[in-house]
C-alpha cells in the first residue's frame, strides 16, 4: 500500500513538463511531451500557471417570500401522483382523498353542485361525490340497466 502512494507521486511530478512543438521534413506539426527527433525543429513551451486577482463577494441578501395569510385554507387531502389518478381514471375508480379539481379534471362540471356534495347526472350512471375540506369522503354510483363492461376489472 505504501509503495502505491510513492509511486502516484512520483508519476504526478511528470504531469508538469514541458510541451514540445514539433516540425517534420514535410512540415507537419506536432506537439508532444518528449523532445523531438532532430533538435533544429524543436520549440519548448513551459506552461505557466494562470493566478487570477482574488475577488470578494459583498454579501448577498436574500428576500423571503411572503407568508400565507391566516385566512388562506391550505390543502389538507392526502398527495395522490399523477400516475396513481391516471390509473384511477382508466379502471373508472376513485379514492378517498382526491381534490376536487381531481373530480372536476375528469368528469367536467357537475349537473348539481350543493356546498359539499356534487352530482353527475350521466345517461347510463349516476354519481354523487362528497367532499369535506375540499377532499373526497364518500361517494355513490347508481347504474341504469346494466354496467359497464369495464366495471369487472374494479375488485
Amino acid at each position: 500500500m505504501k509503495y502505491h502512494a510513492v509511486l502516484i507521486l512520483l508519476l504526478s511530478f511528470q504531469a508538469h513538463g514541458e510541451v514540445h512543438k514539433c516540425v517534420d521534413p514535410t512540415g507537419a506539426v506536432s506537439y508532444q511531451a518528449n523532445p523531438c527527433q532532430s533538435d533544429n525543429n524543436s520549440i519548448s513551451y513551459q506552461p505557466q500557471a494562470i493566478e487570477t486577482e482574488y475577488k470578494t463577494i459583498p454579501n448577498v441578501t436574500i428576500k423571503q417570500s411572503k407568508p400565507a395569510k391566516k385566512n388562506q385554507k391550505q390543502s389538507t387531502c392526502p398527495f395522490i401522483p399523477s400516475y396513481e389518478l391516471r390509473n384511477l381514471r382508466v379502471k373508472d375508480k376513485y379514492k378517498v382523498g382526491m381534490k376536487k379539481q381531481d373530480i372536476r379534471k375528469r368528469l367536467g362540471q357537475p349537473t348539481s353542485m350543493k356546498r359539499n356534495k356534487w352530482t353527475y347526472l350521466g345517461d347510463h350512471v349516476n354519481r354523487i361525490f362528497n367532499f369535506k375540506h375540499g377532499c373526497l369522503t364518500q361517494w355513490k354510483e347508481k347504474w341504469k340497466g346494466k354496467e359497464s363492461q369495464i366495471s369487472k376489472y374494479r375488485n
